[in-house]
């Protein structure tokens, strides 16, 4: 199984310049999982892609309705999230180096992709790329 943060589930929907290389990567994965947040995260991604004219109304109904569907078919393994991912978070992000920057929700893909032993996360976020050595993670490659 390997762990997506939103953006990246987010490309696998749309027509971005890395969604074709992703999909061809995912083919035969045996699951995909990530923070329950994430689900949130990636619709309103599709919002954004709306707000920014690259999506119509109808296809952003269509990418919501297709997300929706594949969310209650399974095809996404939603890892949760409480209390003491928070605490695990605050206390990985403390020993953080200062140069290292870091938004909470990314903090808590890394955190939660820790905890749940995975090796890799895969982003397009150069800034939780930079920080997953910090989490004893590895950038995903789109290559096996």
């Amino acid at each position: 199984m390997l762990y997506f943060d939103a953006a990246f589930i987010a490309e696998l929907y749309l027509q971005e310049p890395e969604s074709d290389a992703i999909r061809s990567f995912v083919e035969d994965v045996p699951g995909i999982a990530s923070l329950v947040i994430g689900r949130l995260e990636t619709e309103l991604v599709f919002s954004r892609k709306l707000r920014e004219g690259v999506l119509t109304p109808r296809g952003h109904e269509a990418l919501i309705a297709q997300f929706k569907l594949d969310c209650e078919d399974g095809l996404w393994t939603w890892l949760p999230a409480g209390d003491d991912l928070v605490t695990a978070a605050q206390e990985m992000t403390r020993r953080l180096p200062a140069g290292v920057f870091l938004r909470s929700l990314d903090a808590l893909h890394l955190t939660c992709a820790r905890r749940h032993g995975h090796k890799h996360i895969y982003s397009n976020d150069r800034h939780i790329l930079l920080a997953a050595p910090h989490f004893g993670l590895q950038p995903g490659l789109l290559s096996r």
